[in-house]
C-alpha cells in the first residue's frame, strides 16, 4: 500500500465506521460481520484489512471514538485530587462511573446491549469488552482507585469498619456490574424496569444505581 497521509487514513476509518453503523440499524450488531461492513460501503476485502482486522476492532473504534469524546478522566482526577472526605470521593467517584455508562448507553444502547449479547455468547466475552472498550477500562480504574482509598482508611482508622476489608472492596466492581446488566435490560425492553415497580425513572439508571451502591459501601465502611 502507497504512503498516505494521517488524514487520508483518519477519513477512510470514518468512512468504514459510517458504513458500520448503518449496517447496525438494519440487523443487529450480534449478527454483524465484517464482510457486511465491506459491502456496505464498498471497500475491497484487502482494503478493509489495512484498516480494521476484525469487527471486534471496529465495533471498538466505534464505542472508543463516542466515549474519548467524553473526556471522564479529568473529572475523575479532580475528584481524587480535591483533598475532601473520603466517604464524599467514594461516592462522587461512583456517581461519576454512572455517568460516564449513561451517556453512552443514551448514544449507543441499543448497539451496546446487541454487543453485550455478541460477546456474552463467547467464553471470553467479557474479557474481550474489557480490554477493548475503554469505557469499561476507565470504570475499572476509577473503582479499583475507590478500593486503595477504602483500604487506606480502614487501615488508618478514618473508617471504623467491623467486616474484612476484602469483603468491602469486593462490593464496588461487583455493584457496578449488576448496574450495567440491569441498566441494559431498560433497552431490551424500555419501560420495564418503571412498570414493574422495582425501579423508578431515576434509580434505573447506572448513575442512580451507583449512587445507591456507594450509600450501601459508605454505611458498612462505618459500622
Amino acid at each position: 500500500m502507497p504512503k498516505v497521509s494521517k488524514e487520508y487514513v483518519a477519513a477512510k476509518k470514518k468512512e468504514i465506521i459510517d458504513a458500520a453503523i448503518r449496517v447496525c440499524k438494519s440487523k443487529p450488531a450480534y449478527y454483524v460481520t465484517i464482510r457486511d461492513v465491506i459491502k456496505e460501503c464498498g471497500i475491497s476485502q484487502g482494503g478493509m484489512y489495512h484498516y480494521f482486522s476484525s469487527i471486534d476492532e471496529i465495533f471498538a473504534e466505534i464505542l472508543n471514538h463516542a466515549y474519548g469524546e467524553m473526556n471522564f478522566a479529568s473529572e475523575a482526577e479532580k475528584i481524587f485530587d480535591s483533598g475532601r472526605q473520603p466517604s464524599d470521593i467514594i461516592m462522587d467517584s461512583l456517581m461519576l462511573v454512572g455517568d460516564m455508562l449513561d451517556s453512552l448507553y443514551d448514544r449507543f444502547g441499543k448497539l451496546i446491549f446487541e454487543l453485550e449479547v455478541r460477546y456474552s455468547e463467547k467464553s471470553d466475552g467479557q474479557k474481550k469488552m474489557r480490554e477493548m472498550f475503554a469505557v469499561n477500562s476507565d470504570a475499572q480504574t476509577i473503582v479499583f482507585k475507590v478500593n486503595s482509598l477504602i483500604k487506606a482508611h480502614i487501615a488508618d482508622g478514618h473508617f471504623k469498619c467491623s467486616l474484612p476489608s476484602d469483603y468491602i472492596t469486593f462490593l464496588p466492581l461487583a455493584l457496578l456490574e449488576g448496574a450495567k446488566r440491569i441498566s441494559l435490560v431498560s433497552f431490551s425492553n424500555p419501560g420495564a424496569l418503571e412498570k414493574s415497580g422495582l425501579l423508578d425513572k431515576e434509580h434505573s439508571t447506572v448513575r442512580g444505581m451507583m449512587k445507591n451502591s456507594a450509600e450501601i459501601i459508605i454505611k458498612l465502611l462505618n459500622t
